[in-house]
């Protein structure tokens, strides 16, 4: 876990991602049921898709734990976007990448 993440520049860096995704119709168009957020494999690839990942669980739990002040697990993104989303706009990666920058300094 790690505190010194700069909460702006990864604020900042979620809403990229988000942005990123919306402009290139990688946004679900629904929210997943109660049954598919409660997966407990990793990436929830059991029961959704990578990209609503990103969008129902990653992106509000990192916006919360933020928000919170609270300690911020160090991961790596960019592999599983490679393994799970293999072709994904370059701007989605870029968004991940840029999220993977600030989670390892």
């Amino acid at each position: 876990m790690r505190k010194n993440v700069n909460p702006k520049l990864m604020s900042e860096s979620v809403t990229a991602l988000t942005e990123a995704m919306k402009a290139n119709n990688l946004w679900p168009s629904r929210a997943p049921s109660s049954y598919e957020l409660a997966s407990t494999i990793p990436f929830s690839v059991d029961r959704l898709d990578f990209n609503e990942w990103l969008a129902f669980i990653f992106c509000p739990k990192l916006k919360s734990l933020l928000a919170q002040g609270a300690d911020i697990p160090m991961m790596s993104l960019s592999p599983a976007l490679e393994v799970y989303l293999p072709d994904c706009p370059d701007e989605v990666k870029r968004a991940v990448k840029a999220i993977d920058v600030l989670f390892s300094e």
